[in-house]
């Protein structure tokens, strides 16, 4: 075993259940995805007061809004007038219908462009949301 090996089993001989064999690797190794857990582990009762992120984490339910129904893209134009929508990028009916949905308070999954179940997405929608919303009073 090399001087390095030999100081580190020293440190940490008293720990119970830790060894120190004498095979040695070099690597280079990311803590990334740790720290991004440990965030959520200790932030997870604050995060739990939006009802998306306590229904993906207790499954209670929570995200599902009662009301309004999801707007329907074929019939957006006859009940949104245009100008009432802030929206930097282009965007067809169905990426503004989860807009308007978005801005009148539904919880819902937007899947990506490239989702084949997707009828509602987009790569407009999601950012012109994030613009929208604050317009009308609503953060998410």
């Amino acid at each position: 075993m090399t001087v390095v090996g030999n100081v580190v089993r020293r440190a940490v001989r008293d720990i119970p259940g830790i060894e120190v064999v004498p095979d040695e690797v070099l690597g280079t190794f990311s803590f990334a995805k740790y720290l991004m857990w440990k965030d959520l582990v200790d932030r997870a009762n604050l995060l739990k007061q939006s009802p998306v992120v306590r229904h993906l984490i207790d499954r209670d339910g929570g995200a599902t809004r009662t009301g309004d129904a999801f707007p329907k893209p074929k019939v957006l134009d006859g009940r949104i007038n245009p100008v009432d929508l802030f929206t930097p990028l282009p965007a067809d009916s169905s990426q503004l219908a989860a807009v308007v949905a978005s801005a009148n308070g539904h919880n819902f999954l937007l899947p990506g462009v490239n989702s084949p179940a997707s009828q509602i997405g987009g790569s407009g929608a999601s950012p012109s949301s994030l613009a929208h919303d604050p317009t009308r009073g609503h953060s998410r």
